[in-house]
């Protein structure tokens, strides 16, 4: 067995030598243009790092646009809903204006109507639809001319009043002191 190892050894060894020269080892100069090569590999990584690079600057670029647009697209949202709200007040102001000057022209009128009657000395009407003003709202000049109108209409009821009791009492007193025949 010692044998069989022993001549494998030699196998081993003769291979060895073989393939390594004998045991001599040539040193061959590195030509010169090996070099550039390496040279051309440090610029191809260089590159290709300043590739990846630029990559990514795009991609923080194309992040930071979409990032503004949906930005820009939430600020016009924003916007469109406050000019619905100040449409939706500026409606609403319009209707209540609108109201108030129909309520103000139906004062109107009906001041107009009770001068108009109490121009006929139709006082009893005209006081009726003065109190009917009471609840109204009114400016305060129309106040001033329904207060006027009140006073006057109230001074001249009660005095149509008194002329209409007074002629019914001295017709009343009149039949009495001439009998009739």
């Amino acid at each position: 067995m010692r044998i069989r190892y022993f001549v494998l050894g030699l196998v081993v060894c003769s291979l060895t030598a073989l393939t390594n020269g004998c045991g001599k080892q040539e040193t061959t100069a590195v030509p010169p243009e090996s070099q550039p090569p390496k040279a051309a590999d440090a610029q191809t990584a260089a590159d290709a790092q300043k590739a990846l690079d630029a990559q990514k600057q795009a991609d923080a670029e194309k992040q930071a646009q979409q990032a503004a647009a949906a930005q820009a697209a939430a600020d016009a949202q924003k916007a469109a809903d406050a000019q619905k709200a100040l449409d939706a007040q500026k409606q609403a102001d319009a209707q209540k204006l609108a109201q108030q000057a129909a309520e103000e022209t139906k004062v109107q009128t009906l001041i107009d109507t009770a001068k108009g009657l109490s121009g006929q000395n139709k006082w009893a009407e005209a006081l009726k639809i003065l109190t009917d003003l009471a609840g109204q709202k009114l400016t305060p000049t129309q106040q001033g001319v329904v207060d006027g109108l009140k006073a006057e209409a109230q001074k001249q009821a009660a005095a149509a009043l008194t002329q209409k009791a007074t002629q019914e009492g001295a017709s009343a007193v009149g039949g009495l002191l001439n009998p009739k025949k």
